[in-house]
């Protein structure tokens, strides 16, 4: 029982690391475009 819990609470928090990295890596992104583009919207 106590393996398992361990296991699903590791597994979550990768989940939520990965969320984490893509949510920078958006805004970078966004950032980017709205440097290289003469209109930019508010992020």
């Amino acid at each position: 029982m106590l393996v398992n819990t361990a296991l699903v609470i590791a597994t979550n928090s990768m989940y939520l690391a990965t969320d984490y990295r893509l949510k920078i890596l958006l805004l970078i992104i966004k950032a980017r475009i709205c440097l290289y583009s003469t209109h930019c919207q508010s992020i």
